[in-house]
């Protein structure tokens, strides 16, 4: 219990996490198995809330969207705190108003939902107890796996706290990021990617000062959220 609470005064409500942003990351895709969809930038500079440039195509899961639990190739609906860009590059980008973590090549994502450091970004060289966990991602991909798709990234505060589903006793879901895709029509296991010129464009906009925040989901999902007065801003139809 203490533990929840930490993590919740740490990261906040959706609710609270709406009400200190002015950026939204808004991701809509019209049906919840549904691996295509689209991005839109808001930002309020003032008291009212504008988009910022056009519509950007993403894919998400495999599965679609929605409750997501580990290794169901779903991406996770809801509002999500964004809390810093990663790369493979070891200096942070002049043009990054942003948070920046550089990978290195013993970098790894834990995905294994009985460890210690489930969702997690480490570095086991520098864990005096050793690895204890039973599999991970490599963040590198470029030296594991020969492709592009982490040369930049941006961490989304999904399950942040590291917990397990209650009915089913899986991890609740792990390494959410935005990164880049293979291409426009494969899906994820999870994550949401787009071409590498959009990704670096929305990295771009990000400003830490304006606390940014994912919010993701199915147009009804969105439109239900508006109705509440929770968005202040009419998603485009498409």
């Amino acid at each position: 219990t203490v533990h929840l609470l930490f993590a919740h005064v740490l990261y906040g409500s959706q609710e609270e996490l709406l009400q200190k942003s002015k950026q939204h990351v808004v991701v809509v895709v019209e049906h919840n198995n549904s691996i295509t969809g689209l991005l839109y930038c808001y930002s309020k500079p003032g008291v009212v809330w504008k988009k910022d440039g056009p519509a950007i195509p993403v894919v998400v899961g495999i599965n679609g969207v929605g409750k997501k639990c580990e290794g169901d190739r779903r991406a996770p609906q809801g509002i999500f705190r964004l809390s810093f860009v990663f790369g493979k590059e070891s200096v942070k980008p002049e043009w990054l108003h942003f948070p920046y973590r550089a990978m290195l090549k013993q970098s790894e994502c834990v995905d294994d939902a009985d460890s210690p450091y489930y969702n997690k970004i480490v570095n086991p060289s520098e864990i005096s107890s050793g690895e204890n966990w039973g599999s991970s991602e490599k963040m590198r991909r470029d030296l594991y796996h020969g492709d592009n798709t982490y040369k930049f990234g941006i961490m989304v505060e999904y399950n942040p706290w590291g917990k397990k589903d209650t009915s089913t006793g899986k991890g609740a879901g792990s390494c959410i990021f935005l990164h880049i895709w293979r291409n426009g029509k494969t899906g994820t296991h999870g994550c949401t990617a787009m071409s590498e010129q959009n990704l670096i464009r929305l990295m771009e906009w990000l400003n830490s000062l304006a606390q940014p925040v994912l919010i993701q989901g199915t147009r009804n999902y969105l439109d239900n959220l508006r109705l509440k007065g929770k968005l202040h801003y009419e998603i485009p139809k498409p």
